[in-house]
């Protein structure tokens, strides 16, 4: 499907220095929480966005009531 030849195409990218945020929202749409998570966690030590993006981000609306992912955003809030 097209989907999964996007998908193939941002994992290459990735593979040659992209930002694992993209895929990251990609796992998020695709309802792959634990994934997801996994490489927001990443981006976020990485300090590779903002909290306030992620908060906005409707890849994210899914899961913004989800308890890890609140967890996840209320630890790396208090770092920044």
């Amino acid at each position: 499907s097209l989907y999964n030849e996007a998908f193939e195409k941002l994992t290459k990218a990735i593979e040659l220095g992209a930002n694992y945020y993209d895929l990251a929202c990609h796992y998020s749409l695709r309802n792959n929480k634990e994934k997801a998570l996994e490489l927001l966690e990443q981006v976020l030590k990485n300090d590779e966005i903002s909290i306030s993006h992620i908060e906005t981000d409707e890849d994210w609306d899914n899961l913004k009531e989800d308890n890890d992912f609140k967890e996840l955003i209320k630890k790396y809030k208090k770092e920044s």
